[in-house]
């Protein structure tokens, strides 16, 4: 399905200017992390590579018990206070509101979560995650912006048992992938937002939602009219209901 939404309702202009699994239990060799509210977090990959992160705890939330759990990529360089920044923007207050955990990691020193080194170190990653706040029935919900979008495309082709949801504003797939890859995706509810005036994403967007449709698997691309890269009228509620409807 292929909407267009209004821009009637606006944002700060300051709040995006910076923007430029299977589901058993996890490993018996995951552990589980201290998280805290905030950015105040670090995780050590088997590797040794450290992945500093921001996390929302609600506090009605107890750790070991099954709950609702958002992986969101930052975009740009990924860098802390940027994945900060945008999850006190987009995620905080509504997911203290409907008592969702988000986990949302910064880029470690291996690089952008779309790169290889990188993106091999998310399995490990989501099991330490589910060793202490478990996603409802063993799956994440996915969400990422721009370099963030490109990164959960990546993470939701390799690992499409992990993932019930996933709200890209925007973000479009590897140019190679093929077919089979995409039919993985059709257990997970994919909604994809994207600037009418943001002309490369926005194909890449409709290329991804068209191969989808061709493949019988139901995706909903959202075209905000007037709008660049930098979606200015997208506000927390809209990224919510797209992916708690």
């Amino acid at each position: 399905m292929v909407l267009a939404w209004s821009t009637s309702s606006c944002s700060d202009e300051t709040s995006r200017d910076a923007v430029t699994a299977s589901t058993s239990a996890p490993t018996a060799s995951a552990q589980p992390l201290a998280i805290v509210d905030g950015r105040g977090n670090t995780w050590t990959a088997p590797d040794g590579t450290e992945v500093s992160f921001v996390a929302v705890l609600p506090p009605a939330r107890v750790a070991g018990e099954p709950g609702r759990v958002l992986l969101a990529f930052p975009p740009g360089g990924q860098d802390l206070d940027l994945t900060e920044r945008l999850v006190d923007e987009d995620w905080r207050d509504e997911a203290l509101s409907r008592g969702w955990v988000v986990v949302s990691p910064a880029a470690p020193s291996t690089g952008l979560w779309y790169t290889d080194e990188t993106a091999a170190l998310l399995p490990a990653f989501l099991d330490s995650i589910a060793a202490t706040f478990p996603p409802t029935d063993g799956t994440f919900d996915l969400a990422g912006v721009s370099n963030g979008g490109l990164s959960g495309f990546r993470a939701a082709l390799e690992h499409p048992e992990r993932f019930r949801s996933m709200v890209l504003f925007p973000g479009s797939p590897p140019n190679d992938t093929t077919d089979e890859e995409f039919a993985a995706l059709d257990a997970i509810d994919i909604t994809l937002i994207v600037g009418g005036d943001d002309a490369s994403w926005l194909q890449g967007s409709q290329q991804a939602h068209d191969r989808l449709a061709a493949l019988d698997i139901d995706s909903e691309l959202v075209i905000v009219p007037g709008e660049g890269h930098i979606i200015e009228s997208l506000t927390p509620a809209q990224l919510w209901d797209a992916l708690d409807p």
